[in-house]
């Protein structure tokens, strides 16, 4: 799974103006900012399908709990020694909206030694396996394949 790491105070303002209601007679009270969904009240986890887990004293996990996406990560705990001016959060790249995903470039590699094989090789190689680049399909539809030479 890809993450964009983020200082907490990047976030606070950002809105979700469209949400999505749930097929229940409750709807979205109200629009909710992403700051409110890393760390979420009882309210908005009823209200919504957002869901937290604590999966150990000091780490928050949100997820959808309609589909079981996960969503977010956030480590409260204390961090002695931590070089930055404040705490992340990281934000799963899956989840977000094209537009958003256009401004995240990969920048570093974590966990590297936990890595599968053939990823390792694509993010080293780009993506010629043994000299061939891979199939592009224009769609999801495998009749429809790209040649080489369009971009």
């Amino acid at each position: 799974m890809s993450w964009k790491l983020l200082p907490r105070s990047a976030v606070a303002e950002a809105s979700h103006a469209a949400p999505v209601a749930r097929p229940t007679e409750n709807e979205y009270g109200a629009n909710f900012t992403t700051a409110q969904v890393v760390r979420p009240s009882e309210t908005l986890c009823k209200e919504t399908y957002l869901a937290l887990f604590v999966s150990s004293e000091n780490v928050h996990r949100n997820f959808c709990a309609r589909c079981g996406t996960t969503l977010t990560y956030c480590y409260i705990g204390e961090k002695p020694n931590w070089p930055l001016p404040e705490r992340n959060f990281d934000v799963s790249l899956g989840t977000l909206d094209r537009e958003f995903l256009e401004y995240v470039r990969p920048d570093r590699h974590g966990w590297w030694s936990d890595g599968v094989g053939w990823v390792k090789e694509m993010v080293r190689n780009g993506d010629h396996a043994n000299g061939v680049r891979m199939v592009r399909h224009i769609t999801g539809a495998p009749r429809t394949v790209m040649r080489d030479d369009e971009p």
